[in-house]
């Protein structure tokens, strides 16, 4: 009987530890804004300035003004030559071995977004957003490839009262 808990707890189990690692590829480990930065990224559910376009946009009901946020945050660059980076089998015995040289530039992330309250409904506003989340170019002698997002957001809130807000 123990032996058939214990099998079905790790068949329910193993599986939801899958997902568990999937937090590795959430955007919102970018820290995008200075409010958010300051905050130290528990910031979605209190957003109420332009950048709210990235982590709630129905935050952006809560604005009473104009607002525009520049953010750059992180810039890198990377060079690295590595000598026998790769071996390749050409025939039984016989290799070669190819050198890499890369050049990596990272830029995370990048924003800019503007928020403005319009009153044509009486709570409503519109907000637009640049963001770059993640921009990563990478150049090498044997293989190249190049890479990034760019999200370009466009949205409208209506506070209907003050706990039910309106969004597109």
């Amino acid at each position: 009987m123990i032996k058939k808990l214990l099998l079905t707890v790790l068949f329910i189990v193993l599986p939801c530890a899958a997902f568990a690692f999937l937090e590795n590829y959430n955007n919102y480990q970018y820290l995008i804004g200075d409010r958010a930065a300051g905050f130290g990224g528990a910031y979605c559910a209190i957003a109420n300035d332009s950048t709210a376009l990235w982590y709630n946009p129905a935050g952006l009901a809560n604005i009473n003004d104009k607002r525009l946020n520049i953010s750059a945050n992180t810039y890198s660059y990377l060079t690295r030559n590595s000598k026998h980076y790769w071996q390749i089998e050409e025939s039984a015995g016989q290799y070669e071995t190819l050198d890499l040289k890369e050049q990596d530039v990272s830029v995370v992330p990048t924003s800019v977004a503007y928020a403005r309250k319009l009153q044509f409904l009486g709570n409503d506003t519109l907000a637009f957003g640049i963001f770059v989340p993640l921009q990563d170019s990478l150049e090498a002698s044997i293989a190249g490839k190049a890479y990034g997002t760019l999200n370009v957001d466009l949205h409208a809130a209506y506070r209907i009262n003050s706990k039910a807000y309106y969004g597109l």
